[in-house]
C-alpha cells in the first residue's frame, strides 16, 4: 500500500487506500477501433434548428 487518506465531509468519513498492482498487459488479435459517442453532434444539431425555428 503507497498511501492512506482519510477524508471527513460533515459527518461523513472517506478512506482512500492507494496501492500499486502489476497489470498484464494484452495483445487484441486482428483490428480494433474504439470510440465513445458522447451525442455533441446531435446536441450540435439541435441547436442550430432551434436557432433557426
Amino acid at each position: 500500500m503507497s498511501s492512506v487518506r482519510l477524508k471527513l465531509f460533515g459527518d461523513d468519513l472517506y478512506v482512500d487506500l492507494v496501492y500499486e498492482q502489476e497489470v498484464e498487459a494484452r495483445n487484441p488479435v486482428g483490428e480494433y477501433t474504439a470510440g465513445i459517442d458522447i451525442g455533441l453532434i446531435r446536441t450540435q444539431e439541435k441547436m442550430v434548428r432551434q436557432q433557426f425555428a
